[in-house]
């Protein structure tokens, strides 16, 4: 199947699409930090953000015939980008601050704001789920990361959404990114054994074990806090 979301500007390399006839996807895309990198990184983040849709039914339709455009990894030395859905006056204010990154004549320097940013993109979210692009960014991000300001503001804002996120991911039955979210520890005892009552009648069996694993290992850690 051809996800025709994606552009290719000819300089772009694209990890896991060698041919026109590969179908993996999620692909990688990968950009030298310069000022054509930066442009290309704006013409990216124009394509990939400016997908309008009406209702929660539409968009799902749409990842489902052409892939989730929020999935789509772009790097720069190693910075992770994940693009958000936006509307115009959201991706009008993003694409300035890419564009005033650009400018600044330090390589270095402009790594350290375009991490800065990436990590703050789910903010920009419109039409869709920040918890999407969220997610994506803290997994990527490296413990060093993780404990800084932008990490601490996205750990609480996944543990905020963490119900959502679950839910979210029981419907489309994303068995590993559920493993992954679940690792992380965001989600209350409480919350995890409601959504275990009230939504694993009829999901897949992995769902249900990685579920009953964190119940488990999350009773433990509260008896293990009361016993002490």
């Amino acid at each position: 199947m051809t996800k025709s979301i994606l552009p290719q500007p000819e300089n772009i390399t694209i990890i896991g699409e060698p041919t026109k006839n590969q179908t993996d996807f999620p692909p990688k895309i990968t950009l030298p930090n310069t000022k054509k990198g930066f442009n290309e990184l704006y013409e990216l983040v124009m394509a990939l953000s400016n997908i309008h849709v009406i209702s929660y039914g539409i968009l799902m339709e749409f990842i489902a015939r052409k892939g989730d455009p929020r999935d789509i990894e772009i790097n720069m030395d190693g910075i992770s980008i994940f693009v958000p859905i936006m509307n115009d006056a959201q991706r009008e204010l993003l694409s300035s601050r890419i564009l005033k990154i650009s400018k600044n004549v330090f390589p270095k320097r402009r790594l350290k704001k375009l991490q800065f940013l990436a990590e703050q993109l789910y903010i920009y979210s419109d039409y869709d789920f920040a918890e999407k692009v969220a997610f994506n960014t803290y997994c990527k991000m490296t413990d060093e990361r993780k404990g800084s300001k932008n990490g601490k503001e996205l750990e609480h804002y996944l543990t905020i959404m963490s119900e959502k996120i679950l839910l979210w991911m029981i419907d489309i039955q994303d068995a590993e990114n559920l493993k992954k979210f679940l690792d992380f520890g965001f989600t209350s005892q409480e919350t995890l054994q409601k959504i275990f009552d009230n939504e694993c009648d009829d999901i897949p069996t992995i769902i249900k074990a990685y579920l009953l694993e964190q119940i488990h290992q999350s009773e433990k850690a509260e008896s293990g806090e009361f016993s002490v």
